[in-house]
């Protein structure tokens, strides 16, 4: 497969996914409850805090609560920022050893 085509086939197995991507990294869990701009402002907060290199990968906890990924996900760390009156705040880090990062499709079962 062509690279072109290989990344049209993982942009269109996200979609099918109902995964979205932001930044180039991909958005899990309850994408649907935040907006582009919550991403941005999540990822700021955070930026204000620690330097941290580009997103890895999003996990929308809540409408109210992200972690954002900068390693793969074999490496388990996030940092997170949490909604609290209206604005984006660094909340700290969440510490997992070798946690995956795994789509779930059925996440409330």
């Amino acid at each position: 497969m062509k690279p072109i085509g290989a990344m049209i086939a993982i942009v269109a197995a996200f979609a099918m996914a109902g995964c979205s991507i932001y930044a180039g990294a991909p958005v899990y869990g309850a994408a649907h409850r935040v907006s582009t701009a919550d991403l941005q402002a999540a990822l700021v907060a955070i930026r204000k805090e620690r330097q941290v290199p580009e997103a890895y990968a999003f996990r929308v906890i809540s409408a109210n609560e992200i972690w954002v990924y900068f390693t793969p996900e074999q490496e388990g760390d996030a940092y997170i920022a949490r909604r609290i009156n209206g604005h984006w705040k660094f909340a700290g880090a969440h510490v997992s050893p070798k946690e995956p990062i795994l789509f779930d499709p059925n996440p409330n079962t």
